[in-house]
């Protein structure tokens, strides 16, 4: 018989040691410790048979901005089974479990990074961030003309939380940083001690930053994020000006810029090496409630219906009557089973996780209708383009 539970205090190494095996890193007897002790039984939660605990997941209480607002998300993590318990759906009655917690906790939306885009499809959610890794020889660098500002170099997150911040509340997705998460999951994990760089403008505002190292003639750009063009340019200039340690043979990376930076437009030659690697995927976890909190665009009035499928959650199945002239949070939403209060051919039907897709901005209505996965009446449709807000999703963080 299964049991799904939250981890007991004494069972902090169990988990501990089914992670190490899962995610195939080894620690001393004292790592394993110090890490077991940093634990949270409620964040843990186990799968147990017989042979006691077989699958278990983390689901860390986060904030995310979708539409410039902090929103509660679940953020599933560490998710891991021993090998002769897998196949056996112990992960499914975990995620699904999940789900019922987090809308029991008001997180109205979840995310994850897959080890398999695939595998979490299948219980709704959705790929919802990507990013572009740039590599760039030392010849290949740009040299914009002098900035007004000036680079000061500091790690300070006095100087660094409020740049983030504004950028964050950009771009759905961002999460919203604890100190805790800047100390630990930023400067210690991430930069893991490397420098940092900060962009001032003429007036001595903060408006970029780059965290970064230099070893063995390479510049690696862990975080890079600029407010406006020029902290942009003031920022390659900076790296630019690291040529003479990087020599001929030596090499810049980027390893996450937004999906729309368009670094290679500014470039002499725009033959850069580059690549745009999925990241993490989301899904609506109490659908109404979403919509009821989303900020259509201004101006696009209309009602929306909407045909909503959701297995693994079935709270949020249902034909959905949305008023999309309602702007911020509050009232908007309209719920009643599919079929019910309007056929589906009058609106727009889908599963919850292309609902996710095109609610944070990934995908456009117009690519899911076009490839069949997003059905319904055109002129549904039209009213769905014109209501979502235009930009890509974006996400800095791992968890």
């Amino acid at each position: 018989m299964r049991q799904i539970r939250q981890m007991q205090e004494d069972e902090r190494e169990e988990y501990s040691r089914l992670s190490s095996f899962a995610f195939q890193y080894t620690l001393t007897p004292e790592e394993r410790a110090k890490r077991a002790a940093t634990l949270m039984p409620s964040e843990n939660w186990g799968c147990y048979g017989e042979d006691g605990l077989e699958a278990k997941l983390m689901l860390l209480p986060m904030e995310i901005y979708v539409g410039g607002r902090p929103l509660a998300m679940g953020g599933i993590a560490a998710v891991a089974t021993w090998p002769e318990k897998r196949r056996g759906g112990r992960v499914a009655d975990l995620l699904t479990h999940s789900l019922r917690v987090m809308k029991e906790q008001g997180q109205t939306i979840s995310m994850l990074h897959p080890f398999k885009f695939e595998f979490y499809r299948r219980f709704g959610w959705e790929a919802n961030t990507e990013y572009k890794k740039y590599e760039l020889a030392p010849h290949q660098l740009p040299r914009f003309p002098a900035a007004s500002g000036r680079i000061k170099r500091t790690v300070d997150l006095e100087v660094l939380a409020p740049v983030y911040e504004a950028y964050a509340t950009r771009h759905n997705g961002m999460m919203v940083r604890t100190r805790k998460w800047w100390v630990e999951g930023v400067l210690a994990r991430k930069n893991q001690g490397g420098l940092g760089a900060v962009y001032c403008d003429r007036d001595g505002r903060a408006t970029g930053y780059m965290l970064y190292k230099v070893a063995d003639s390479i510049l690696t750009i862990q975080e890079w994020v600029a407010l406006d063009g020029e902290a942009y340019r003031g920022l390659w200039n900076f790296v630019a000006d690291h040529d003479s340690m990087l020599g001929s043979q030596g090499k810049v990376v980027l390893k996450m810029a937004h999906p729309a930076d368009r670094l290679a437009s500014l470039l002499k030659d725009p033959r850069i090496s580059h690549e745009t690697v999925p990241y993490s995927m989301a899904r609506l976890v109490d659908a109404e409630a979403f919509l009821n909190g989303y900020a259509f665009r201004p101006g696009a009035a209309g009602e929306l219906k909407l045909h909503i499928r959701d297995e693994q959650a079935p709270w949020n199945e249902g034909s959905y009557t949305v008023r999309t002239e309602e702007q911020g949070p509050g009232p908007k939403v309209r719920r009643g089973p599919i079929g019910g209060e309007s056929a589906e051919g009058e609106g727009l039907s889908c599963g919850i996780g292309i609902l996710t897709s095109m609610l944070l901005g990934y995908e456009r209505p117009s690519f899911w209708y076009e490839h069949g996965l997003l059905t319904g009446d055109p002129s549904q449709l039209e009213l769905l383009e014109a209501a979502l807000p235009d930009g890509q999703p974006f996400l800095l963080d791992f968890f």
